[in-house]
């Protein structure tokens, strides 16, 4: 038995484009997409997966930063050349911690709510931070800690934050799509569905796209899990 031993397949922006046209019957299997049919096929596709990110967390967008915070300084703007600087607006920040930078101890941070945020009323209380809001806008997203973080704190900690990041633009005809391989074939489908009705394909056919760009991509969200144990136990107020 003869194995390859490679395992890097994967499809550009102009290949998945030209893989949905195909499935949609737009252009035959020895035929390439015109240079108009990529620009509106790469829109499509791009408006897709923007829509995809508020599906939720997935795993493989997870990505951690850490920042030196400054005295009395509790809130820091979020984004590419930012006080956190990172690459792309982040969806979501789920989680922070402490980290003590003699041990790389880390210590969770209590995550509040907007109005738990907003209801404190001394932000400028100086101290060892224990909470965070996250405040996500269109350009440049909040980040805020309670209390404010004293210089003794600066002197030794750091903080550690969990954040998902955006998913790519697909600009040009190489890049790649920034998700697993085995989001590509869903990605295929999703594009298919949204040509279809572009292209005019009978209500029959397009539902039956539907049906298959829905089980793929549900195959893939169930997939991206954390495959950890599960410990329920009961609550003691409810039997107080």
């Amino acid at each position: 038995m003869a194995l390859s031993y490679s395992f890097d397949f994967t499809l550009n922006r102009n290949a998945l484009i030209t893989r949905a046209l195909r499935m949609i019957g737009a252009i035959a299997a020895n035929q390439e997409p015109t240079a108009d049919e990529i620009s509106d096929a790469s829109e499509a596709l791009n408006l897709m997966l923007k829509a995809w990110q508020a599906d939720g967390l997935q795993l493989w967008t997870v990505t951690m930063t850490t920042f030196t915070p400054e005295s009395g300084t509790y809130g820091y703007t979020v984004g590419p050349g930012a006080d956190i600087d990172i690459p792309g607006n982040p969806i979501e920040i789920f989680e922070a911690y402490r980290r003590t930078t003699a041990t790389t101890v880390d210590v969770p941070l209590n995550r509040l709510a907007r109005t738990d945020y907003w209801a404190l009323s001394d932000k400028d209380s100086e101290g060892t931070p224990v909470n965070f809001y996250f405040e996500p806008q269109k350009i440049f997203s909040n980040f805020y800690i309670w209390p404010t973080p004293d210089q003794n704190f600066i002197n030794n900690n750091t903080i550690v934050i969990l954040y998902q990041k955006p998913f790519d633009d697909m600009d040009s005809a190489t890049d790649n799509l920034a998700f697993p391989q085995s989001w590509e074939l869903a990605v295929v489908y999703g594009l298919a569905v949204l040509l279809a009705v572009e292209y005019g394909l009978p209500a029959g056919d397009i539902n039956k796209l539907q049906e298959l760009a829905f089980v793929e991509k549900e195959r893939v969200l169930d997939w991206d899990t954390e495959h950890a144990s599960v410990f329920l136990s009961p609550d003691p107020s409810a039997y107080c």
